[in-house]
């Protein structure tokens, strides 16, 4: 049967993984978390550069 939906043509078994679906309060917390820890990387990357910046007057700071 070419294209169609007989009991033996569907790849799917049926079985279904459990998934618990996470408050909205607790999705919004854990991106606050994961974007406050990716700040704080960027940060400390910037931080171990710092040496390396100049300013562009030639003065200094």
């Amino acid at each position: 049967m070419m294209g169609g939906h007989g009991p033996g043509d569907d790849p799917h078994t049926g079985v279904q993984i459990a998934h618990v679906e996470q408050s909205p309060v607790r999705q919004v917390w854990q991106r606050v978390v994961l974007a406050a820890f990716f700040l704080a990387l960027t940060v400390f990357i910037v931080w171990l550069d710092r040496d390396s910046y100049r300013d562009g007057d030639e003065v200094g700071i």
